[in-house]
C-alpha cells in the first residue's frame, strides 16, 4: 500500500510539474504574442500614413466622397485594426488577476497584461488620430456589419472606449503596478512598454487630451449610445479571414450621401 501511495504521489508530482511547464511556455508565447499584435497595430497605422488619398494627414476643410476602391481599403484597414484590438483584449482577459507581491509567476502574467494594454491603448490613439482627420469616416465606420456580429455605431463605441478619461486613469494605475514586474526577464517586451508609455504620456499632454474631450462631447450627444461593442456570435469568424466589405453593395447608402 505504501508503495502504491508513493507511486501515485510521484505520478501527481509529474503531472503538476508538466502543468507548470506548460503554463510557463504559454506565458512565454503570450509575451511574444503581445509583440506580434503590437507590430500588427503599428503596421495598420503606418499603412494609413502611406495612403494619404484615403487617410488624410491633416484635418479636411471640405467634405469629400470616397471612391469604391477607397471605401474598400478603409474597411479592410478598419477590420484588421479591430482584429488586433480583440486579440489584445483576449490576452488582457487571460491575465486579469493582480500580481501578488514577490510572486514571480504573477509578475510574469501581469507583464503580458500590461504590455498588451499599453500597446493597444497607444496604437488605438494613433489610429483614431488619423481617422479623426476626415469627419466622413464617422458615417462609413459606424455602419452595422451583421455578418460578423458588429452592431451599429462601432466607431463611436471604440472612440468612447479609448478616448475616455477612465482609460487614462487606468493607464496611470497599471503603470504603478508595473513597477513591481520590471525584474521579469523579458527585455523586448520591457522595451516596447517603455516606448508605448513615453508616447502615451506625450499624447496625454497634447493631442490625446484634446481628442478625448472633443470626441467625448460628440459621442455622448448621440441618442441611444451604449458602451464598448459587444462580442457577439460572429466575432470568432471575423477574427479569421472574413472580409468586411460587401462586393455588390455600397457601404454608403443613398440617404447618407444626401445627408
Amino acid at each position: 500500500m505504501r508503495a502504491l501511495i508513493t507511486s501515485v504521489s510521484a505520478a501527481l508530482l509529474v503531472l503538476r510539474l508538466a502543468s507548470i511547464a506548460q503554463a510557463e511556455t504559454q506565458r512565454s508565447r503570450d509575451g511574444v504574442g503581445v509583440l506580434e499584435y503590437r507590430d500588427g497595430l503599428r503596421k495598420v497605422v503606418h499603412f494609413a500614413d502611406s495612403k494619404p488619398d484615403i487617410f488624410p494627414s491633416a484635418p479636411l476643410k471640405e467634405r469629400r466622397l470616397l471612391s469604391r476602391y477607397q471605401k474598400e481599403e478603409l474597411w479592410s484597414t478598419w477590420q484588421t485594426f479591430l482584429e488586433y484590438v480583440l486579440a489584445m483584449d483576449s490576452l488582457q482577459a487571460t491575465y486579469a488577476a493582480l500580481p501578488r507581491a514577490g510572486n514571480l509567476t504573477d509578475q510574469e502574467k501581469y507583464l503580458v497584461r500590461y504590455g498588451a494594454f499599453v500597446a493597444q491603448y497607444r496604437w488605438a490613439l494613433e489610429f483614431l488620430q488619423r481617422l479623426d482627420n476626415d469627419p466622413g469616416f464617422i458615417a462609413i465606420l459606424n455602419e452595422p456589419v451583421p455578418e460578423v456580429g458588429l452592431p451599429q455605431d462601432t466607431y463611436d463605441q471604440l472612440k468612447y472606449r479609448f478616448l475616455n478619461i477612465k482609460m487614462a486613469t487606468q493607464f496611470a494605475a497599471m503603470k504603478a503596478v508595473y513597477r513591481g514586474s520590471k525584474g521579469v526577464d523579458a527585455p523586448a517586451l520591457h522595451a516596447a512598454i517603455r516606448e508605448d508609455e513615453a508616447r502615451l504620456w506625450s499624447m496625454g499632454h497634447g493631442r490625446g487630451t484634446a481628442m478625448t474631450f472633443k470626441n467625448g462631447r460628440q459621442i455622448l450627444s448621440k441618442k441611444g449610445f451604449t458602451a464598448w461593442l459587444p462580442v457577439q456570435t460572429g466575432v470568432s469568424q471575423w477574427m479569421g479571414d472574413t472580409k468586411v466589405w460587401r462586393v455588390h453593395d455600397s457601404l454608403i447608402k443613398p440617404d447618407q450621401i444626401a445627408a
